[in-house]
């Protein structure tokens, strides 16, 4: 999905007028309030139309971090987005569950008995106890409510909007930017009518929002 944000202003073309001196021109924000020409985007990007799951896999793949305290160790990408600057616990509501359903304890660099987990921004963390192999598929997964309502916003059908022009206009967040704007998911079409002044240059700042459920 992408979003675009207009910065100010422009036109360009062959038969251009000259450019505008650098001490009088000036700079203008289109509002992300401006009204639409053209505006079709999908009611969603899921495959299938399907909600997002409550349980995600840990299926990795995994990368062997080395032992540690008795606890073999493995890394994987974290499949969703979360937001915070440290990780010393676990995000609100985030939890990794067993093949049995059972919670896994979130912990660091400690020995324990059973398997316990942990994760920074990107990547995920399970320890098993012993000389261990890596999980098997199916083996863990990964339940966080917070990350399937996110990914429900960037879907027109399951946003709960009516208008699709109020759905385009919204605040995402990338990384550590937040970024208000349009947001279009593909394959879709935004346009302008806009009676620009000569000498006019329009300028967007693009950007490509992942999933939050990759």
């Amino acid at each position: 999905m992408g979003w675009w944000i207009a910065w100010f202003v422009a036109c360009g073309g062959e038969n251009r007028p000259a450019p505008v001196a650098t001490d009088v021109a000036r700079s203008y924000a289109l509002g992300v309030d401006v009204p639409f020409a053209e505006l079709e985007i999908p009611d969603g990007n899921r495959p299938g139309g399907a909600e997002p799951a409550e349980r995600i896999p840990l299926d990795g793949p995994w990368r062997s971090i080395g032992p540690n305290k008795g606890m073999s160790r493995y890394q994987a990408d974290l499949p969703v987005r979360p937001r915070g600057l440290f990780f010393h616990s676990a995000q609100a509501g985030m939890e990794v569950l067993d093949a049995t359903g059972q919670p896994v304890p979130y912990a660091r660099g400690v020995g324990r008995a059973r398997p316990f987990w942990n994760h920074e921004r990107d990547t995920v963390l399970v320890a098993l106890p012993g000389e261990r192999r890596p999980p098997k598929p199916g083996e863990f997964t990964l339940r966080w409510p917070k990350a399937s309502e996110r990914e429900r916003t960037l879907n027109f059908a399951m946003a709960g909007i009516p208008e699709k022009a109020d759905f385009v206009r919204t605040t995402v967040q990338v990384g550590w930017d937040s970024r208000m704007g349009v947001l279009v998911p593909a394959p879709g079409v935004v346009a302008w009518d806009l009676v620009l002044p000569p000498a006019a240059e329009l300028h967007f700042a693009p950007g490509i929002v992942p999933p939050e459920l990759r």
